[in-house]
């Protein structure tokens, strides 16, 4: 039975949005009780179609009520024929939700919907099952499925569960398709020697990324700085991001700057020709991804709030309008902004809160905006970088994302995905 292909309707009752939950990857829990979650290595050969099994094990008797996790793959070695449901979820078409990205991203849901617990996930085994083919042109290698967000595991109650995470994915070579269920540690240890890119409490850790080109990368490529740090060499990522330094950022990611002249003559009130930020705020305004208030002003020092940043990266990724508002967050229905929120939810970009609302008018932390671009861009986080502000240590959440946006710089794709710094490059 297919997994029904729609949009993550539901994931506002499971974490916060997207800003404040994007890096911890693969942070491993080291909790008894943990949950773990287990993707299987298979063996296979271009042209075969594999299934690759998605393992829950170490369920707590109380059963879980909500999941929702995002994996990564390799879409130039692997494209996905189908997700079919396993044994450990009951009703999946209505529990069961997915959302498969192009850019090679697998987000997958469960929610019991009876409300009443009455179909939690109470036992270990297969969580769903992802049907690749591999591709005819795939070289000999191991292409990981890997995770692409921390994962998010509740009870009845909404309180999150501890978890573990083990990679897995596709191993490509001349032979025939086989399932492995327990990987040699020591071949992994050999083929992985960076194991981890964070180490615990999901703190990153890049330290053991190599920062010398890959002989051989499949990809390199060029990414220009779109935000700067301070004078006084810090980012302040706990600080909310005003609307001119957003408007500044958008502005950079098309490539304007001060000599950017805007078609139209458009002015506010309360923005002078001398400040630092009224090029990129008459620029990003005559686009149209910007506008000001009823009584003529544009309120540059004020922290944009929730609401007004997600219809900003809706326009830029230009998406289409949704059909019709789901009222899926309580505190959005009638909102001005409602339908640019409901389609990035609908798409997989942010969530609400485990109660249910989105909070519109509460502001944005200058890191939970950056790592939303990279994310709408699908770029970094980066890896292989020294750490680049001084109160931004590599432990920090958004540490990869903030070099990603901080730094011009020349990368290269390593086999896991992965975006590396080769070398800094000047603006």
């Amino acid at each position: 039975m297919k997994v029904k292909k729609v949009s993550l309707t539901y994931i506002s009752i499971l974490v916060v949005i997207i800003l404040t939950n994007i890096l911890l990857l693969n942070a491993p829990v080291l909790a008894n009780n943990s949950i773990n979650v287990k993707v299987d290595t298979v063996e296979a050969k271009p042209g075969d179609k594999v299934e690759v099994p998605v393992k829950f094990s170490n369920i707590p008797d109380s059963g879980i009520n909500n999941c929702d996790f995002i994996l990564t793959f390799d879409k130039n070695v692997l494209e996905v024929i189908e997700i079919k449901p396993g044994k450990i979820v009951t009703n999946p078409n209505v529990n069961l939700k997915s959302n498969l990205n192009k850019s090679g991203r697998i987000a997958v849901m469960f929610v019991d919907e009876t409300g009443y617990g009455k179909e939690l996930i109470k036992s270990d085994g297969d969580f769903y099952t992802i049907v690749f083919k591999v591709k005819d042109s795939a070289s000999e290698g191991m292409s990981y499925i890997d995770l692409g967000n921390n994962i998010s595991i509740s009870g009845y109650d909404l309180v999150l569960l501890p978890t573990n995470f083990t990679k897995g994915g596709v191993k490509v070579s001349k032979g025939g398709s086989t399932t492995i269920e327990d990987k040699d540690e020591d071949e992994d240890e050999d083929k992985d020697k960076d194991k981890d890119s964070h180490g615990e409490d999901g703190e990153f850790d890049d330290s053991d990324v190599p920062i010398d080109p890959v002989p051989g990368s499949r990809e390199e490529g060029i990414h220009k700085a779109y935000l700067n740090g301070y004078p006084d060499g810090n980012f302040k990522p706990e600080n909310s991001i005003t609307r001119a330094e957003a408007a500044v950022i958008f502005a950079n990611l098309l490539e304007a700057d001060k000599n950017t002249q805007p078609k139209n003559n458009i002015s506010y009130t309360d923005l002078p020709n001398d400040h630092w930020a009224t090029w990129a705020v008459k620029y990003v305004s005559d686009i149209g991804l910007f506008s000001g208030y009823p009584d003529g002003t544009f309120k540059p020092n004020n922290s944009i709030t929730r609401a007004e940043f997600s219809t900003v990266v809706f326009k830029f990724m230009e998406l289409e309008e949704p059909l019709q508002v789901k009222n899926k967050f309580d505190d959005c229905a009638g909102h001005w902004a409602q339908k640019y929120i409901e389609k990035l939810s609908d798409s997989g970009y942010i969530n609400g809160y485990p109660d249910g609302t989105f909070k519109p008018q509460n502001s944005i932390k200058r890191a939970e905006s950056v790592a939303l671009i990279n994310r709408a861009l699908n770029r970094g986080p980066l890896y292989g970088v020294k750490e680049n502000f001084p109160d931004v240590p590599s432990t920090y959440w958004a540490y990869g994302d903030i070099a990603k946006g901080a730094i011009t710089h020349r990368y290269y794709i390593d086999e896991e995905g992965r975006e590396v710094l080769l070398e800094k490059l000047d603006d």
